[in-house]
């Protein structure tokens, strides 16, 4: 959808997807959610919401609590001392782990209280230290606090932020694995770096964690059937050449021992200039050419994957695929092809 919206408005720049972190399957499934498109940008902590979701007995907007709290040791008749406790200490560097696995930015949601801020700043440091790139503000109040913390500024920016962003990088290019626009997505289901089950068919978790995955990645999946051909006309009006294949076309990587079907296509690349540069230049992939979207899987996983045109052939085994998300986008007919279910198409 997203690449239909910028082929048929002439939109240049991608439009990425921010997620926003706020209920307890979002925690759960954080690392799915970081790793379903190319389109992610990053993900922010929604503490409010998240609470609801989880049942904690607070009704504050990000911070600490006074009765979250530890002791120290006894020591014979001396007073124990006691702290006050981060409620979002785990969820925060649950989701910066996800986030910075997948390259994208992590970012400490609102703080609620804006008539504290000397706890906003401790907040939003905190939020910092553990590698959030930014926090959002609720009040005028917090922006200069904002600026304060997560800024950067001479004699201490080219320490933190832009050393945190090169050492990302160096993660990505020291990877022997991430050869090509969909290797993020090979990676993670080979078991390199990231070791992640396969998805089974059966479980309504697995299938609604991978049905919110995709939803993610494409904006929802809602495209009526009689309007498929007239999609892919937008979007190669505005290519340098047609898509040489369709929503439903069964393909494989000619490198690499995964295949897939497109459930999405861009007309061109449309994933962020800092990734592609992290592709090897003797084998990045020209950006003047249809990337596709797949429900893809290899001997082990099943994932979604991100591949240029120059790297897909034809798959011509007329296997099954056993992606448990295909039968809930496809349905597929008696000679194989795969089709857009109805249900889809609303």
């Amino acid at each position: 959808m997203l690449a239909q919206l910028e082929a048929r408005h002439g939109v240049t720049k991608p439009i990425l997807v921010h997620a926003i972190l706020e209920t307890a399957e979002g925690v759960a499934n954080v690392d799915a959610i970081a790793s379903a498109s190319p389109r992610m940008h990053g993900m922010s902590l929604g503490p409010a919401d998240l609470a609801a979701s989880r049942g904690m007995k607070t009704t504050r907007v990000g911070g600490g609590h006074p009765d979250y709290r530890v002791l120290s040791d006894p020591k014979g008749d001396a007073e124990r001392a006691s702290a006050q406790q981060d409620l979002w200490h785990y969820t925060i560097a649950k989701m910066v782990d996800a986030c910075m696995a997948n390259g994208i930015k992590a970012f400490y949601g609102p703080f609620g209280d804006f008539s504290d801020s000397a706890a906003c700043e401790v907040q939003f440091r905190n939020a910092f230290l553990m590698g959030c790139a930014g926090a959002w503000t609720l009040h005028p109040s917090q922006v200069a606090l904002a600026k304060t913390v997560f800024a950067p500024r001479p004699g201490r920016g080219e320490l933190r932020l832009p050393h945190r962003r090169g050492d990302a990088r160096r993660h990505r290019r020291g990877d022997d694995r991430r050869q090509d626009a969909g290797r993020r997505h090979l990676e993670a289901g080979q078991g390199h770096r990231r070791s992640r089950p396969a998805r089974g068919r059966e479980g309504s978790g697995s299938r609604q964690g991978l049905q919110s995955a995709l939803i993610v990645a494409n904006g929802g999946l809602a495209l009526e059937r009689k309007g498929r051909e007239a999609y892919l006309s937008v979007m190669t009006q505005t290519s340098m050449r047609t898509a040489k294949f369709g929503l439903g076309a069964v393909v494989r990587h000619r490198i690499y021992p995964f295949r897939g079907v497109v459930f999405d296509v861009d007309p061109e690349f449309a994933n962020t200039e800092e990734w592609w540069l992290a592709i090897p230049e003797d084998v990045r992939p020209r950006k003047d050419q249809p990337f596709y979207h797949l429900l893809a899987e290899n001997a082990d996983s099943e994932y979604v994957a991100y591949v240029s045109e120059q790297n897909l052939v034809p798959d011509t085994s007329g296997e099954a695929l056993r992606h448990a998300g295909i039968s809930e986008v496809f349905e597929r007919s008696a000679d194989g092809a795969y089709r857009m279910r109805v249900s889809h198409a609303n």
